[in-house]
Order: C-alpha cells, then sequence, then structure tokens
C-alpha cells in the first residue's frame, strides 16, 4: 500500500465524488452511488492497494472481464413472483439476527433471502426460499456490450476529470474503471433477474454495501419498492450510510431519524422500525454467563470490545487497556475480538498481560458477554450502545488517532466517561463499579439515551417492518418447501 497526497478525508468531498460519477448513468443507475462502499474504504478509510502490483492487477481485471462476462445461466424464476427479496450480508450474528426476525414475520412463503455467498445456503431457517448473489447474474451479453460500449465513451472522460479534481492517484483510474466495468454487469443482471422474476419489493440490511447497492438502484430503476434496515451505528453525520440509496429506512429510534434528518434526508423516507437484532432483557443472570466464561461468579467484569481498526490502532488500544487493568484484583477484565480481529495479532499483547484473556467473537455470544460484564470498554464499537441497552455501564476510550464517530454519541449524549489515557481508564473503572455519584449520574443518562436509541425491539421490530413492506406487496399464493429453493 502507497500513501496518497489527495485522498476523500470528508463527508463532503465523499458525497461530492459519488455525485460526480451520477451521470451518465447505465440504464437509470448513477454508478457514483452504485459503488458507494467501494469508495468509501477505498477513498475515505484507504484501503485500496494503489501499489505498482495492485495497479498491474486492476488493469488486468478490466481487461479480463471486457472479455469474459461476469454472468450466470438462466434460472427459473417462477417461485420468485410476488415476493419480498431479502438480502444477508454473512453469516455474522450482526446480519443473522438481524435478518432473521424479519424473514419469520414476513412469512416464508412471502420472501426470498439473495445471500452474499453460497456456503451461506445450509444456514437459513428451514423452508426459506434463497439463493446464493451469483444465481441471479444471468443477462444478454450482447446487449450490454452494446449499451457499456455507448456508456463508456461518455463516462470514461468523467471519471478521468473527477480523479485530477479531487487529486487522486493515477492508481485510481485502472481500480476504479475495473470497478464499473463489473458493477455494470452486476446491474444488468439484476435488472434482467428482477424483471423476471416480477419480485414485490427489495428489503437490504444495508442499502449502501458494495453487495446490495446495485440491487437496490437497479429495482428503483424498474420502479420496485426498497427498504433498507440499520445494520449498525453511524456517526453525527451518517457516515457510510448517507446519502440514502433505498426509498425508505428502517431507523433504530428517534436519535438516528434526527441524524439522517439533519444529513438531509427526506423525513417521509424515514420509518422508526426499532432493531430486530437487539433485546432489551438479558437471556441469562450474571453468574451464569461468568460461568460460562469461565470468570469468577462473585467480581464483577470489565470487557473491552474492540472493533475493524487498523492494525496500529487495535493493539494500541487494546494494550491501553491492559496497562489500565494490570494488577487490580478486585475486578475480572477480558478483551472481546471484532468478528475480524485475528487472535494471533494479539499474541504479544496476551503474554505480555498474562492476567487479561483475550477471547475471539466467536467464543461465547455477545448476550453472554454482556450479562457476564458490569462495565464495557470501547472506542467507537457499537457494543458500547448494546452495553447501555442490556442495563450495563460504558466507558470510552479514546486513545488512538481515529474519530470517535458513535463513540461521541456515548460520551455526549449518554454520558459515558471519556478516558484520553490509560492511567485515566484506571481510576474512572472502580468508580463505575462502586456506588458512587459518577455511577448513579451514568445510569440516569443511560435510561434517557436507551430511550431516544431504540424505539422497538426484537420481535415487535420485526413485525413492525415485515407489516410495513408488506402493504405494497401482493398476496402471494403458495408455501414452497426447502426442496424448492435454488441454490
Amino acid at each position: 500500500m502507497i500513501q496518497a497526497t489527495g485522498w476523500l478525508s470528508t463527508q463532503e468531498t465523499l458525497c461530492e465524488f459519488e455525485r460526480s460519477l451520477a451521470q451518465p448513468a447505465f440504464r437509470g443507475v448513477p454508478l457514483g452511488a452504485a459503488l458507494a462502499q467501494l469508495v468509501y474504504l477505498g477513498l475515505y478509510s484507504r484501503k485500496v492497494d494503489l501499489s505498482i502490483r495492485g495497479n498491474l492487477k486492476n488493469w488486468v481485471r478490466l481487461f479480463y472481464h471486457r472479455l469474459r462476462l461476469r454472468r450466470s445461466p438462466a434460472a427459473d424464476t417462477t417461485l420468485c413472483k410476488g415476493r419480498v427479496l431479502v438480502t444477508w450480508l454473512g453469516p455474522n450474528f450482526r446480519y443473522r439476527d438481524l435478518v432473521f426476525p424479519v424473514i419469520e414475520r414476513l412469512g416464508r412463503d412471502r420472501c426470498a433471502v439473495l445471500y452474499a455467498h453460497r456456503g451461506m445456503a445450509d444456514l437459513l431457517p428451514s423452508g426459506t426460499l434463497g439463493f446464493s448473489a451469483h444465481w441471479p447474474m444471468y443477462f444478454d451479453g450482447r446487449q450490454w456490450r452494446q449499451d457499456f460500449g455507448s456508456f463508456w465513451r461518455e463516462f470514461k472522460p468523467v471519471l478521468k476529470r473527477t480523479l485530477r479534481h479531487f487529486g487522486l492517484p493515477s492508481p485510481c483510474y485502472a481500480w476504479l474503471a475495473a470497478a464499473v466495468l463489473t458493477c455494470t454487469q452486476t446491474i444488468a443482471g439484476y435488472q434482467t433477474f428482477l424483471g423476471r422474476s416480477e419480485m414485490a419489493a427489495v428489503l437490504t440490511e444495508y442499502d449502501r454495501s458494495d453487495k446490495w447497492a446495485p440491487l437496490v438502484l437497479s429495482a428503483k430503476a424498474l420502479g420496485i419498492p426498497t427498504y433498507t434496515l440499520m445494520h449498525g451505528v453511524t456517526a453525527e453525520n451518517c457516515l457510510g450510510y448517507y446519502p440514502l440509496l433505498a426509498n425508505t429506512i428502517f431507523c433504530w429510534g428517534s436519535l438516528w431519524q434526527e441524524k439522517f434528518e439533519a444529513a438531509g434526508v427526506d423525513p417521509a423516507r424515514i420509518l422508526l422500525g426499532g432493531c430486530p437484532r437487539i433485546t432489551a432483557d438479558l437471556s441469562m443472570s450474571p453468574a451464569e454467563a461468568r460461568a460460562l466464561i469461565s470468570l469468577d461468579p462473585h467480581r464483577p467484569v470489565v470487557v473491552l470490545a474492540t472493533a475493524n481498526y487498523p492494525g496500529d490502532c487495535r493493539l494500541k488500544l487494546a494494550e491501553a487497556f491492559c496497562r489500565a487493568v494490570e494488577g487490580i484484583s478486585s475486578f475480572s477484565s477480558f478483551v472481546r475480538l471484532h468478528p475480524a480481529d485475528r487472535l494471533h495479532l494479539y499474541d504479544d499483547l496476551a503474554r505480555r498481560y498474562p492476567a487479561v484473556r483475550f477471547v475471539p467473537a466467536d467464543a461465547y455470544a455477545l448476550e453472554a458477554v454482556l450479562a457476564a460484564a458490569d462495565v464495557v470498554v470501547v472506542h467507537s464499537s457499537s457494543t458500547g450502545s448494546d452495553a447501555l441497552v442490556k442495563g450495563r455501564l460504558t466507558v470510552v476510550l479514546d486513545v488512538i488517532d481515529l474519530p470517535l464517530g458513535p463513540g461521541r454519541d456515548l460520551v455526549e449524549l449518554a454520558g459515558c466517561p471519556r478516558a484520553t489515557t490509560w492511567d485515566e481508564l484506571r481510576s474512572i473503572l472502580p468508580r463505575m463499579l462502586e456506588d458512587s455519584p459518577e455511577r448513579r449520574k451514568c445510569e440516569q443518562m443511560r435510561e434517557e439515551y436507551v430511550g431516544k436509541f431504540c424505539a422497538l425491539y426484537g420481535d415487535q421490530s420485526a413485525r413492525y417492518i415485515a407489516d410495513r413492506v408488506l402493504q405494497d406487496c401482493p398476496q402471494s399464493k403458495a408455501t414452497h418447501s426447502r426442496q424448492d429453493r435454488p441454490r
């Protein structure tokens, strides 16, 4: 990876970049919006490989997919007619527990699930019609070549002019050109599929993901209603969530509704749908959870929840936590890794701080971790707000060179203490574990924050979302078995 001098560094520049690539559109779909997450990750989060090797790969990809189209054989779509198409990004519980309750409330005869990878097929609820994102990718190759040729003649100078305007390095051209090429093939596949299948609506957990943005925009171009859920928390300016691509978003609570309205979303496009993944109650007692995690059931517990940060940041955050809790025997402590984290990355810290356990995300359910914990420490992880909903306390550890994002809400709106050094955290934690005035103030502000954070929980949320989506859908005529499901 190389450092470039011209990155997209603000929400405003991201939006301007997206708008600059809106015209010409491909079959009614603006390419800037269709590539929204790719641009966010590559040019804002700086995760694009602009090395000589990376640039060469992008040029190869560009020419290869111009010759060999990314498409599948035509499939029978008769079982899809009149159903709601629900997307599912991955087996991680944050997506699974968000989507599956809505599938249940829609009714398995009223929806079909489009999942990101073929290996997810066997994880679907029994009897659910579903297929991988590769399955719908049938389209007329000759027509695509004709449409893309006329589109590219107009779009290519726009792309070059945009890269120059934002001062982006020259290797970005091949990277984005290859992405545009494959994205137009994906759009052709989705539009063909949606036209043949006669889906009634599209409901996604994240409308701006690189997997589903072309689907949502293709559906909108065909006049099919589109809806998106919130799959996680967002910062004040809705970075990563705005501009809204779907017709309608189901926000968790009034806090997020206000953020989207402030960002510029028409209030008529925002519904308070709550979060199907979140429940306000715990399914086990602290003693049961601590026993499950092999902790002393009689000692308080402090947990650091990591997020998907760059390597240096994640290690710096974890080390600050370890230094803060080192030598304290009055409470147990451990680090719960983000699903994208790998345990071996923390081997050195584990050797240096043997009293602190490092636990992979899949070792214990988040429900058990929150039930065991008294205090959850985060930088900007959504686990901090999950903890507040469950009646736990959260501390924000601001020791890495990254924006706090949602962590700022925890400090400013939820009243969570903020530690900017490891020794500040060391002094804060005992006060959060005893009956102190500071703890009582945090508990009071927590209740006020939670009321705005989420309007509906669990099944109540799933039922509301399903009912609102089905209002626009015709009644399904038949129920199909699991054996009917295409793969």
